[in-house]
């Protein structure tokens, strides 16, 4: 029973973070805001920065080793991420009395924010890393390069998902075909 709740755990933990990336990614980095003290802020805090990476990364140097190897989040972001992630599952863990959970969603988590990082640095600086070569790879690095190379004004959500898009088939923003 205890192995069933961990591979449970992982996978919800993972779908979790799919639309916790998503909301972050789409809402807080690329998102418009009625309010304007909100947008100010948000432009601010996520957004301009986030601009900048799509100016550096645009459709015609999508793959670019010369950029630099600085294409991942920062340490903070993920401190914020798994922190929220560990409250949730202790919070699951203090309700079911499955004390399993806390340490399989900390370190999936974890894991995931790790992932992003490294598989969002192999789209945007390739150096022949095992995992390009890997299906896996290959599918969502094209998922990814949608999302710089398809045309849309900024706040339309495209591809937002860099891991699991879970989350951008659920909430229809993922993006299949170039046109």
């Amino acid at each position: 029973m205890t192995i069933l709740i961990i591979i449970f755990s992982i996978m919800i933990t993972i779908i979790i973070n799919s639309f916790f990336e998503w909301y972050v990614h789409g809402k807080f980095m690329h998102g418009k805001w009625k309010n304007k003290r909100v947008q100010k802020l948000m432009n601010y805090l996520f957004q301009d920065t986030h601009k900048e990476h799509h100016r550096d990364y645009p459709p015609q140097s999508y793959k670019n080793p010369d950029h630099g190897p600085d294409v991942h989040l920062p340490l903070w972001a993920g401190v914020i991420t798994v922190g929220f992630m560990v409250i949730l599952g202790l919070l699951v863990s203090y309700f079911t009395g499955r004390w399993e959970i806390a340490p399989c969603v900390a370190m999936t988590s974890a894991l995931y924010f790790w992932a992003h990082n490294y598989f969002h640095t192999c789209f945007h600086v390739p150096n022949n890393r095992w995992f390009e070569t890997t299906k896996f790879y290959k599918a969502m690095d094209k998922f990814h390069e949608k999302h710089h190379v398809h045309k849309v004004k900024w706040g339309e959500l495209v591809n937002i998902c860099v891991v699991c898009p879970v989350a951008d088939f659920v909430i229809k923003t993922r993006f299949s075909s170039l046109k």
